[in-house]
């Protein structure tokens, strides 16, 4: 069954965190925004991959919550 409510939960998250983790330059000041150097900084390389797990495990649990709620009429 196709569930337009818990699908949007559980893609929504992840084309936001794409677009946030790009490199950018700032027009302005020049300022080079690179997500892989912020990685290497913190000292994980995979930062950004078990961003996404953590994106997907989230919403995941919140489609299990929302499909166990009451129908109440609403559509959902």
């Amino acid at each position: 069954m196709y569930d337009l409510c818990s699908d949007f939960l559980t893609l929504s998250g992840i084309p936001l965190s794409i677009d946030q983790y790009q490199v950018s330059i700032d027009k302005c000041s020049g300022i080079v925004n690179d997500p892989n150097e912020y990685c290497k900084g913190i000292n994980n390389p995979c930062y950004i991959l078990e961003l996404i797990q953590s994106i997907i495990t989230l919403s995941m649990n919140t489609t299990e919550i929302v499909n166990g709620l009451p129908k109440d009429g609403f559509g959902v």
